[in-house]
């Protein structure tokens, strides 16, 4: 189990212990990256799939799972993993 530690968009996230995770299963639009050469713009919808994910996983305690069906990292070597989080509402993961 690890807390999430920050949502970097609707579908990625960093966990504590420096582990950056993709969520399997889940594609969500790109927000904005002025980092980048060329900065690249937000695709519709980003920022509210960035609030969804947001407001039910950051700095929750999540538990991870690999799937056998999938490499266990992406090419920028982000775990590909399901993440599991308690929902407040009903106590039900």
């Amino acid at each position: 189990k690890y807390r999430v530690t920050h949502v970097a968009d609707g579908d990625t996230l960093n966990l504590e212990g420096r582990h950056r995770v993709r969520l399997i299963g889940i594609d969500c639009p790109e927000i904005a990256h002025s980092e980048k050469d060329p900065p690249t713009k937000a695709q519709p919808w980003s920022n509210e799939a960035l609030r969804f994910t947001e407001t039910r996983i950051k700095n929750q305690t999540v538990r991870v799972e690999f799937d056998p069906d999938y490499d266990t990292e992406d090419h920028y070597g982000r775990w590909l993993c399901w993440v599991y989080y308690r929902d407040p509402r009903d106590g039900v993961e």
